[in-house]
């Protein structure tokens, strides 16, 4: 008896043991098993305060109303789990799940493409060409795949324009040589821009940027959009040229690993979340950009203005000779891709 006793709770022991782990889901008050909880983690480069972070925040929200909160997501913004190029490493080894940030060509040189200048104009050439379905997205989302990381879609946060210190003389006018020191960042595209609008160059950090543009090292800047120059830089921008040369692409991406463990109602609900969020963002682009240049122009910031003349020449001579230089960067069968999309 005593030793049917020790075999019943020998197998009662063993059969908790499996209720509780392997994958199997804890059974609820009525005995039925509970859903399986998904947690993410998300992370920003960003202020808490703009407008990627605020998206994060509502793609969060959206994700766990929606999934009655089997999908549970964590945000990081401000880079509160380091720099985006380390970052985008964790993603790629499924260390961290979710980004949402510019991404470099630190891991491969044709994610250049995000930077291609004058690939679009207007917000609503944006959202066509940003967007899941465009021959830019998909050939854009092949460069993540091959390391392992989904495109979810590309936040657009601004057009960048020109920041200046100094009066630019003859910045109307594409074929005339400024004599102004500009600073960029260590793209090549930028580089690239500069030369082709006739702009003296040099690459100064981020960090050092605003001291940079305070003691005259540099007359101005390129890579900043109204948004992120009129909180950064205000007192110091004398002159905006909205030049219009990119947007500046922010990234939803996930790990492929975390992806393909999601079901599929909770990547349909994430997926849909924030395509939600890249459509607003395009859509009140505009207004946001405006709403920054009003501040800007409150504070003694002076707009240059281009007739449309000046601006498509501008376009025209940025794109016939940028476009060919960035090809040797990126490879000319993603150029002829993507061309497909403004032609």
């Amino acid at each position: 008896m005593k030793k049917f006793l020790s075999i019943l709770l020998a197998l009662a022991l063993t059969l908790s043991f499996v209720a509780c782990g392997g994958g199997e889901k804890p059974a609820t008050e009525g005995g039925e098993p509970a859903a399986e909880v998904y947690e993410l983690k998300f992370a920003g480069s960003m202020p808490v305060d703009s407008p990627s972070s605020q998206a994060m925040e509502r793609i969060k929200e959206y994700c766990e109303t929606e999934s009655e909160g089997r999908l549970k997501i964590t945000t990081y913004p401000a880079n509160q789990l380091g720099d985006s190029t380390l970052v985008f490493e964790d993603i790629m080894a499924g260390n961290v799940d979710m980004g949402c940030f510019f991404t470099n060509n630190s891991y491969d040189v044709r994610f250049a493409v995000n930077s291609m200048p004058y690939l679009v104009t207007s917000a609503e050439e944006a959202k066509r060409v940003y967007s899941p379905g465009s021959h830019y997205f998909t050939a854009y989302g092949e460069l993540f795949e091959a390391l392992d990381v989904k495109l979810l879609g590309i936040h657009g946060d601004g057009f960048v324009g020109l920041l200046y210190t100094k009066y630019p003389e003859g910045y109307e006018d594409v074929n005339t040589h400024k004599d102004l020191m500009m600073r960029m960042s260590s793209t090549d595209a930028y580089r690239i821009a500069l030369d082709a609008m006739g702009y003296n160059s040099t690459t100064i950090a981020f960090s050092d940027l605003y001291s940079a543009l305070q003691t005259g090292v540099c007359d101005g800047a390129i890579g900043l959009t109204p948004v992120s120059a009129e909180s950064s830089f205000a007192e110091l921008i004398k002159y905006w040229a909205p030049q219009k040369i990119f947007i500046d692409p922010l990234d939803y991406i996930i790990s492929q690993q975390t992806w393909d463990s999601l079901p599929a109602d909770l990547q349909e609900i994430l997926q849909t979340a924030v395509t939600n969020e890249t459509n607003a963002q395009f859509d009140n682009m505009d207004k946001l950009d405006q709403e920054a240049l009003d501040r800007l122009v409150a504070g003694g910031t002076e707009i240059l203005e281009y007739t449309d003349a000046e601006f498509e020449a501008y376009v025209e001579k940025v794109r016939t000779e940028s476009w060919a230089e960035m090809a040797e960067i990126v490879g000319q069968e993603i150029i002829d891709e993507i061309k497909k999309d403004i032609e």
